[in-house]
């Protein structure tokens, strides 16, 4: 995130903010856990749950490879990396860049994603991702089950064959 990376004294080095890192995993493992013992808890209920860091880590890194061409800096804003919140002139400093393109970038402003990339992530917990967990939110809205082959061989019946 620019704004991040824009208060990160390593940043010049091209170094990840390691405190807010560690934050954003501790959160993510913490969360897999409760998710899962409500699992347990709570007999028959179902969720999805995003591995978000390592999914948008991957593509600040790797734009090109999603169909970006700026991983690091905002499309709108100032300063470092575009991490200054700036952007629309309403705030200090009230001068600030703007791209030409905001489809080519990750982050729209110091803070929040592009348009594009939302568009990715609903893509992805929809239908598409690995990183989303045992259900993605298609399963979650037409109540699909996850059944494995000895699923289907122990209690056979029409809506898992084909005829």
């Amino acid at each position: 995130m620019p704004l991040i990376r824009a208060r990160n004294p390593k940043s010049s080095e091209g170094g990840c903010f390691e405190a807010a890192s560690g934050l954003a995993l501790a959160h993510n493992n913490a969360l897999n856990a409760v998710l899962t013992g409500l699992e347990q808890l709570l007999k028959g209920s179902k969720h999805c749950n995003f591995e978000s860091y390592t999914w948008v880590y991957d593509r600040i890194n790797n734009p090109a490879s999603y169909g970006f061409k700026e991983g690091v800096n905002a499309c709108c804003g100032t300063g470092p990396y575009g991490g200054v919140f700036s952007c629309g002139g309403k705030r200090k400093p009230v001068e600030f860049q703007l791209c030409d393109n905001a489809d080519n970038y990750i982050w729209w402003d110091s803070a929040h994603p592009t348009e594009r990339i939302h568009e990715q992530l609903a893509k992805t917990l929809w239908k598409d991702g690995t990183s989303v967990g045992s259900y993605k939110l298609e399963d979650l809205f037409f109540e699909k089950e996850k059944l494995t082959r000895a699923d289907i061989l122990d209690a056979p019946d029409e809506e898992h064959f084909q005829y």
